[in-house]
């Protein structure tokens, strides 16, 4: 019930991983000893504005939250900077694993909430 913050103008966007994903991505680069010292990216390719995803979470868990935006000033250090758009260029890692992500961002959102639901986030 309590409102969602939201930094900046919210019109920033982001790439969302669920972390079972991110540990099957990187197994899979440990097990072939082309991969190490290689550079790759990872991340989903389901870029979202953060102020959609906070309607998006509050459509997905059935919140009565609303959305407060907070400047870059109230929440960060003078000087803080933020990259508008981050994205990362899946090309090398699917070629080299041909892995993509099993989890879209409703999904993710979904297993979070349930995660809080149960009362898991205190341990």
């Amino acid at each position: 019930g309590r409102a969602l913050e939201v930094h900046g103008t919210g019109n920033q966007t982001r790439c969302f991983l669920d972390v079972t994903d991110v540990i099957r991505f990187l197994l899979s680069l440990f097990e072939k000893p082309e991969n190490i010292g290689r550079v790759f990216n990872l991340g989903s390719q389901e870029r979202i504005s953060i102020n959609d995803l906070a309607e998006k979470v509050i459509k997905i868990t059935g919140s009565k939250s609303e959305i407060k935006h907070l400047a870059y000033e109230e929440v960060y250090e003078e000087g803080f900077e933020d990259m508008f758009h981050r994205a990362p260029d899946m090309t090398r890692f699917e070629s080299a694993t041909g892995l993509t992500p099993n989890h879209n961002l409703d999904s993710i959102i979904k297993r979070v909430a349930e995660h809080y639901r149960n009362g898991k986030e205190n341990g």
